[in-house]
C-alpha cells in the first residue's frame, strides 16, 4: 500500500473511532434522561430545550426587519440579529429543529477542525480529545439552552489553524466575523498586536465593523442601529449585577464575591476585577515571551492562555463559555506525556490534568447530582485554574542562559 492509501486508510479508521465514540455519548444521554424537557431541567433551571433561542434569538429574527428592538435579555450584535432572520423566516418549531441541526454540526466543526493537529500528536490526543468533547458538561450546557459559545469556539479553532497555515486573511475574517456575534473573543487580538501582525489586525478591524455596524446601518437605517445598541447597552449595564450574584457564573469576580459571602461593597468589588486584570495581563506578558523567544507553536500556546485567562475578565462566564476546556485538556496532555512517562509527569497528570478534565465532565456533574450544586462548587472555575496554571509553568519559566566564558589571555 502506498503512503497516500496509508494515509486515507489512517483517516477512515480515524473517522470511524470517532463516530463510535460520539455514538456512545449520544447513547448514553438518550438512555440517562427520558425526554428533552426532562435533560434541560437536569442540567439547568430551563423547562426546555433551546430555551434561549425561544425566548431571544427567534424573536429578535422574527420581528427585525418590521421593529428593530431587541428582546430584553437580548444581549448580541445587530449582526447577530440579522443573521437570525434567515431561522426565524418559518414557524417556531421549524427553526427549533433547524437550529438544533446547526448545532450539532458546529459539535463537528469543533472535533474536525483540530483533527489532523491532534492525531499528528498522537492518535490517542484526538480520540482523547473526542470523548472529553462528547462528555463536557459545557458542551452540554450550550447545547440545552441552544446558545452560541460552540459557535464561536468553532470560528476560534478555525481562525486558529488558518493562521497557522499561512492563509492569514481568511483567519482574520472568520475571527472578526465571530467576534461580531460575541464580542469576548476579540481578546484573542491580543497575540497578533504581540506579533505585530498589523495587516491581519487592519483586516479584523474592517470587517468587524463592516459587520456590526455598516451592514446593520444599511439593512436597518443608522438611528435604528443606534438604538439597538444603546438598549443592549443599557441590558449590560443593569446585568453586571446579575452576573456577580448568579451561582451560574464561573467568572473569577463572581466566584471570589460568592466565596465571601456576598460581604463585599460595589466599591471592594473593584479590588476583585483588579485582580483578575493581574491575572489577565500575566497571560500576555507569557504570550509576549512566547513571541519575542519565537516558540514552537507560539500561536497555540498563546490561544490557549488567552481563553483561559478570559474567565477573569469576562463577568458573565456562564458554564458554557467554557466549550475550549476538552480542547485544552487533550492538548495539555499530549504535550505533557507525548515524550514518555516518568514520576514528574505522572504526578502533574494527577494532580493537575485529570482533576480538570474529572471536573469539567457531565459524568462528574452527573455524580454531584444536581445543577445549582455542581455550579456553586465552582467546578468549571478550578478546572480552568488548573489548566492556566500548567500553561503559565510551561511558558513563564526562567529562560536558560548561555554559560559565561571565563576572559581570554
Amino acid at each position: 500500500m502506498d503512503a497516500r492509501g496509508g494515509t486515507e486508510t489512517e483517516r477512515a479508521k480515524a473517522a470511524l473511532i470517532s463516530a463510535g465514540i460520539v455514538f456512545a455519548a449520544l447513547v448514553f444521554y438518550f438512555f440517562r434522561w427520558d425526554s428533552p424537557a426532562e435533560l434541560a431541567r437536569a442540567v439547568d433551571h430551563g423547562e426546555s430545550l433551546f430555551l434561549d433561542f425561544e425566548r431571544y434569538y427567534y424573536p429578535v429574527g422574527e420581528k427585525l426587519l418590521t421593529d428593530p428592538t431587541p428582546p430584553r435579555g437580548y444581549l448580541y450584535s445587530a449582526f447577530f440579529a440579522l443573521v437570525l432572520t434567515l431561522f426565524a423566516c418559518g414557524s417556531l418549531p421549524v427553526a427549533l429543529w433547524l437550529w438544533g441541526l446547526f448545532q450539532s454540526l458546529l459539535v463537528v466543526a469543533t472535533l474536525a477542525i483540530p483533527a489532523r493537529h491532534l492525531s499528528s500528536l498522537s492518535a490517542s490526543a484526538f480520540y482523547l480529545y473526542v470523548a472529553l468533547a462528547m462528555t463536557s458538561f459545557p458542551y452540554l450546557h450550550n447545547f440545552v439552552w441552544g446558545q452560541v459559545s460552540v459557535l464561536l469556539f468553532a470560528t476560534v479553532l478555525a481562525a486558529l489553524y488558518l493562521y497557522r497555515a499561512g492563509r492569514k486573511d481568511v483567519s482574520s475574517i472568520i475571527l472578526a466575523l465571530g467576534a461580531s456575534v460575541k464580542l469576548y473573543t476579540v481578546v484573542l487580538l491580543v497575540y497578533f498586536v504581540l506579533k505585530r501582525e498589523w495587516r491581519y489586525l487592519g483586516v479584523f478591524v474592517v470587517v468587524f465593523f463592516s459587520a456590526t455596524l455598516l451592514l446593520p446601518v444599511a439593512v436597518l437605517g443608522a438611528n435604528e442601529t443606534i438604538s439597538f445598541y444603546r438598549d443592549i447597552g443599557a441590558v449590560l449595564r443593569d446585568a453586571q449585577t446579575i452576573f456577580l450574584r448568579d451561582v451560574n457564573s464561573q467568572s473569577f469576580v463572581s466566584v471570589a464575591y460568592r466565596g465571601l459571602r456576598h460581604s463585599m461593597s460595589p466599591e471592594q468589588v473593584v479590588y476583585l476585577r483588579a485582580g483578575g486584570l493581574a491575572v489577565f495581563a500575566t497571560s500576555c506578558f507569557a504570550v509576549w515571551r512566547l513571541v519575542e523567544s519565537r516558540a514552537r507553536d507560539d500561536t497555540l500556546w498563546s490561544f490557549a492562555l488567552i481563553l483561559l485567562s478570559m474567565p477573569f475578565v469576562v463577568g458573565s462566564s456562564w458554564p458554557h463559555y467554557f466549550v475550549y476546556l476538552p480542547y485544552v485538556q487533550a492538548f495539555f496532555v499530549a504535550d505533557l506525556l507525548g515524550k514518555g512517562s516518568s514520576p514528574r509527569r505522572t504526578t502533574v497528570f494527577l494532580l493537575v490534568l485529570l482533576p480538570s478534565i474529572l471536573m469539567g465532565s457531565s459524568l462528574f456533574f452527573l455524580k454531584i447530582g444536581q445543577w445549582y450544586e455542581y455550579s456553586s462548587g465552582n467546578y468549571l472555575f478550578v478546572s480552568n485554574a488548573l489548566l492556566l496554571l500548567y500553561a503559565w509553568t510551561k511558558t513563564l519559566r526562567p529562560r536558560p542562559t548561555a554559560p559565561t566564558l571565563p576572559p581570554q589571555g
